[in-house]
């Protein structure tokens, strides 16, 4: 019989970001990614951090210096002999985050000269939709070694469908509790409909940004809760709604309620990555207290310090009990939203 253990393995891409914040200061070269980000976000809280994904031969090795500084366990990256293109170009603007896939014109925007390194290069190109094949860089099963199949639990953040289902799957077969899921865009919207069925069957929750929902599901409506009933017949337990600056929502589907999680008032520098930060503090709040709320508080604070700076680690850099003077300030202010 396999012990479990309070290790999380967190499945996602790793990339590098060209950003700028709420202040106007550049960075360069810089960590980011989804996984990055739900990484972090589960460090505030739990030391047993496990990444897993796949990166390209060019992948920066003070990137995954640093990650191994900050004490993530990185042994389950696959270094495939291709490069790749892992870079992102954003901006934080009041209207909210610009992102750019082109580099010339990113730094044609922020009135900065375009390094010589990007003068030539290639466009990156991924393929998301596919039902048959993963594409070169994405996770599958067979990518996550023995020592991890004992984990407590596990997010998949991933744009492919493939990951999507496949990962939870083969974790849940493996005895992982708690598995959830950030889902793509493209797969919560009406022409996906016949897929959600696989997608969240038997997954803990998934973790939905708002501005992800479809047109016509409207945060903190009535269409929310109908929407919520409609997911969570396909086998999901709970929802989580994230991206609201006044907080998150949580569908509970066992008594088909619905809660407002409050969000920590903090000051926004950055909101790239907040969604993902707050599902790593979700699953290390599942795996700490096994209360849905309780998970949802945690994730909360480890979005609030992941939106207080940049680049993605900077949240680690905290000041010790500093999350948990915060997760003690929002205790007691969850409140069942009545719609």
């Amino acid at each position: 019989m396999t012990t479990r253990n309070d290790q999380l393995l967190i499945i996602g891409p790793l990339l590098l970001a060209h950003a700028v914040d709420c202040k106007g200061k550049y960075f360069s070269e810089v960590l980011s990614g989804d996984g990055i980000f739900a990484a972090a976000g589960a460090k505030i809280w739990n030391d047993s951090v496990h990444l897993q994904g796949r990166i390209g031969s060019d992948f920066p090795e003070h990137a995954l210096d640093e990650l191994n500084r900050s004490g993530f366990d990185t042994d389950a990256l696959i270094i495939l002999p291709d490069s790749i293109h892992p870079r992102i170009f954003y901006e934080c603007t009041n209207q909210g985050i610009r992102r750019d896939s082109n580099a010339a014109v990113f730094f044609r925007t922020i009135e900065r000269p375009l390094p010589k390194h990007f003068i030539h290069l290639p466009k990156a190109g991924f393929q998301l939709k596919g039902h048959k094949s993963y594409p070169h860089f994405t996770s599958r099963p067979e990518d996550i070694p023995e020592s991890l199949w004992s984990s407590s639990a596990c997010l998949v953040v991933s744009e492919h469908y493939l990951a999507q289902i496949s990962i939870p799957v083969f974790m849940k077969e493996k005895g992982v509790e708690y598995v959830v899921i950030i889902p793509p865009g493209y797969c919560l919207q009406p022409d996906f409909k016949d897929e959600l069925p696989v997608l969240f069957s038997g997954i803990t929750a998934p973790i939905i940004s708002s501005s992800k929902l479809p047109y016509g599901v409207e945060f903190q409506s009535y269409s929310i809760r109908e929407y919520s009933r409609s997911l969570c017949k396909h086998g999901c337990k709970f929802l989580v709604y994230t991206g609201a600056a006044s907080g998150q929502l949580l569908w509970k589907q066992s008594s088909e309620t619905l809660y407002h999680i409050p969000a920590y008032p903090g000051n926004v520098t950055d909101e790239m990555g907040a969604s993902a930060a707050f599902a790593g503090g979700f699953l290390a709040g599942l795996t700490k207290t096994g209360d849905v709320l309780e998970a949802a508080l945690y994730g909360s604070i480890s979005a609030s310090l992941a939106i207080e700076g940049t680049p993605a680690l900077h949240a680690l850099d905290a000041l010790p009990g500093l999350a948990e003077a915060r997760l003690e300030s929002l205790r007691g202010k969850i409140l069942e939203v009545v719609l």
